[in-house]
């Protein structure tokens, strides 16, 4: 190999080990009362509707987060009209949060979730989008009297339906936020 290619892999390399980041990862904590933790459950509920080949279903939702090591595992029910109560939900996984710049608010994508009603010939599935509120910049460790409570906004396309909560969202029970590295 010659020297000025020697030069030229060396210097990538080099480079190369310049803007490598470390391996952190990014993810939620909730507050428990007294500390954020990285494992909990929350469930809150509210207004969503699903529309499928033009129909409309207003249901309301109860949503479950259960926080694992910082990662969020959604799974959620229906009640409302018959139509409603007949969908159930495969739970879904939450990717890490994304900084919305100028924002309180994180970005999610929630993959592999699957709404399904056989007596309908229902199925959305894939992946969609969700926002929660008042998640970053990052809170301080001692909120007083305590940290904000989030809201949870699912709106866009689910395979071939589209889901969506109204502004603000859904109401968590408990505070999250965002960690990142």
């Amino acid at each position: 190999m010659s020297k000025l290619k020697s030069i030229a892999i060396a210097a990538f390399v080099a480079g190369g080990a310049l803007t490598t980041h470390p391996a952190f990862a990014s993810g939620y904590e909730m507050w428990d009362g007294t500390a954020w933790v990285r494992n909990a459950v929350d469930t809150f509920s509210g207004p969503f509707t699903l529309k499928y080949m033009g129909i409309v279903y207003p249901c309301t939702i109860t949503v479950t987060w259960a926080l694992n090591n910082g990662g969020i595992q959604t799974t959620a029910s229906f009640s409302g009209s018959s139509a409603c109560t007949s969908m159930t939900v495969q739970p879904g996984v939450t990717s890490p949060p994304v900084a919305i710049p100028g924002s309180t608010s994180v970005r999610m994508t929630i993959s592999g979730m699957v709404i399904q009603s056989p007596g309908m010939m229902l199925t959305c599935s894939g992946q969609t989008n969700a926002e929660l509120s008042k998640a970053n910049p990052y809170l301080p460790n001692t909120p007083a009297p305590f940290p904000p409570y989030n809201h949870v906004m699912f709106n866009g396309p689910l395979g071939p339906c589209t889901i969506n909560t109204p502004a603000p969202g859904l109401a968590t029970l408990k505070p999250f936020r965002a960690y990142f590295p």
